[in-house]
């Protein structure tokens, strides 16, 4: 299957691959998330939060084929305040198109 994948703060590190901070990969059927990320070689101490298609998931998420994945970074800061914060500019983000949704599938019948 193919996948999208946005990687944010230092979950890009040592991943192969990368134009920017996005890698386009053909990778197996039926991975999770959490699958996903350890195929391509992110840190996963360094997942804070996970979205496909926009909206968040947990990790044991199935990922399929045409998904736009995005990876978060933990935010630093120490407190609840920050965590809040942190994940607000994550989920805003989110709104920003900053990927391509995956096409609506058609309904047969």
């Amino acid at each position: 299957m193919h996948v999208l994948v946005k990687l944010h703060g230092e979950t890009k590190r040592g991943v192969r691959g990368l134009v920017g901070d996005v890698l386009e990969a053909d990778v197996p059927d039926e991975l999770t998330v959490d699958q996903l990320l350890e195929h391509l070689g992110v840190d996963r101490g360094e997942v804070w939060m996970s979205a496909v298609n926009k909206e968040v998931v947990k990790p044991e998420h199935r990922v399929r084929d045409g998904d736009s994945i995005e990876v978060f970074a933990p935010v630093a800061g120490g407190s609840p305040i920050a965590d809040v914060l942190g994940r607000r500019r994550a989920v805003a983000s989110l709104r920003e198109d900053t990927l391509p949704l995956r096409p609506e599938r058609q309904e047969s019948g």
